[in-house]
């Protein structure tokens, strides 16, 4: 959809998002501290006001000056200042390194532009701050709820080179909900406890163990692993984050204590 057609359904008698955050972003950021924010793709605002009621200094970026108008009426009437920029996320540069957060929430675009955008959001990001992206991928056409369905628009990290880092904590294990156990123990009769055989909570999974450091190399990205040794956990690091500066997703596959 254009400009125009984004004007047209944010003209609309009702908020398209609704007026609370994305659950994803609100999840994802709810213990985040706040600092200098900024929303790529703002639409209606629902994500940037809620992140200025946490206390984030936040500018919000937007190629709809309707969805941006109705925004600041919402931010107003919930008492919260934002800076509403009108602009396209394509053209737009942000301030280089200057904000400690940067949300690109549901921005489906094609490949190109979509590596564009992400390169543009990371560029913005200040040392130590967080780049969250939430997107609808792929596998949604099969899977998921909602969304586009033109799959030259939906997204997978491999495929249009998004530069994120990833430290697996590899445990050799999966969660297995601990009230929950109990509440299946109780109804069997049984004793749930975390160990030897009554029921233990969380299920090994070795022999072979997972080697998440394959797994991301057959999807494209840069890995390394698994990093057995604690000194080699902070050169492992730094040679993914050059891999993610130049473009490249990366994962680095660390053993941790098991379950």
């Amino acid at each position: 959809m254009d400009q125009t057609a984004w004007d047209e359904r944010y003209a609309g008698p009702e908020l398209v998002w609704g007026a609370g955050p994305n659950c994803f972003v609100a999840q994802e950021l709810a213990t985040l501290p706040p600092g200098r924010a900024i929303d790529l793709g703002t639409g209606e605002g629902r994500n940037a006001i809620w992140l200025a009621e946490r206390g984030f200094t936040v500018t919000a970026v937007d190629f709809s000056q309707v969805g941006l108008a109705r925004a600041a009426g919402l931010a107003a009437g919930r008492g919260v200042s934002v800076d509403w920029v009108h602009a396209d996320l394509l053209d737009y540069r942000p301030t280089a390194g200057g904000y400690d957060l940067v949300l690109v929430a549901y921005i489906q675009l094609p490949a190109d532009r979509l590596t564009a955008l992400a390169r543009t959001a990371a560029s913005a990001l200040a040392p130590g701050g967080t780049l969250l992206a939430v997107g609808h991928d792929r596998d949604n056409l099969a899977r998921g709820h909602g969304g586009p369905k033109d799959a030259s628009v939906l997204w997978t990290a491999a495929k249009h080179k998004i530069p994120l880092l990833a430290v697996m904590h590899n445990n050799r294990g999966y969660h297995q909900e601990l009230m929950h156990v109990q509440r299946m123990a109780s109804f069997r009769n049984r004793v749930a406890s975390t160990g030897n055989d009554m029921g233990p909570i969380g299920t090994s999974i070795m022999n072979p163990d997972i080697e998440y450091h394959k797994l991301a190399e057959s999807m494209g990205w840069w890995a390394k692993g698994p990093i057995k040794d604690p000194a080699e956990l902070g050169p492992a690091i730094k040679q993914a984050m050059a891999a993610v500066k130049s473009g490249q997703p990366a994962l680095v596959n660390v053993w941790t204590q098991p379950r």
